[in-house]
């Protein structure tokens, strides 16, 4: 059974909740934090209930998955559009899982192009790194090395994204090696 001092005390908060909007009764509860201890079951309960309110209002949504790019790569769309073209694509290839699906297949090929790739332990921190290497490169050295990779795993690329990148590599190879013909005396 009830006793009166907590239907006395129920009615109360009933009255209090009534005439006060939730806003006033919040700043209440604040400005008599620091009159009481923190052993007063009443401001302890309303504390508790104010900043459970508040926390949930602060919980970030997650953001959708997008398929990222690196930054180096990114920074190359100014740059060199031909490179930027050819390695976004890789990049977007690597990231999806579809070439280099294991960090030692990034590794490997990395260090056959610098022994001075670092020794990373997640393939997600590796892939802007070896992005880099490449990124480096001239665009022909980087599309050689990109026909290697994309040849290496053929049968985890679909025939009409190995098609795409063959035919941009072999349609650029004649620009590449003109290019590379005009700058030689």
């Amino acid at each position: 059974m009830k006793s009166k001092k907590s239907i006395q005390a129920s009615l109360r908060i009933l009255l209090l909740l009534e005439e006060f909007t939730g806003n006033d009764l919040k700043e209440a509860v604040k400005m008599l934090e620091g009159d009481f201890d923190n052993e007063n079951p009443l401001i302890l309960f309303l504390q508790s209930r104010l900043y459970k309110q508040n926390r949930r209002k602060t919980i970030p949504k997650p953001k959708p998955k997008e398929t990222k790019c690196s930054r180096v790569i990114l920074e190359l769309e100014k740059k060199d559009k031909e490179k930027y073209l050819l390695l976004s694509k890789v990049d977007g290839l690597i990231r999806e899982g579809k070439v280099l699906r294991k960090l030692t297949d990034i590794k490997t090929i990395a260090n056959q192009i610098s022994k001075e790739f670092p020794d990373l332990k997640s393939r997600k921190g590796a892939i802007p790194k070896f992005m880099t290497l490449l990124a480096n490169m001239t665009t022909s050295e980087a599309a050689k090395i990109v026909e290697s990779i994309i040849q290496s795993q053929y049968s985890n690329v679909s025939e009409s994204e190995y098609h795409e990148l063959a035919s941009f590599l072999i349609g650029n190879e004649k620009q590449i090696t003109e290019q590379l013909h005009s700058v030689d005396p």
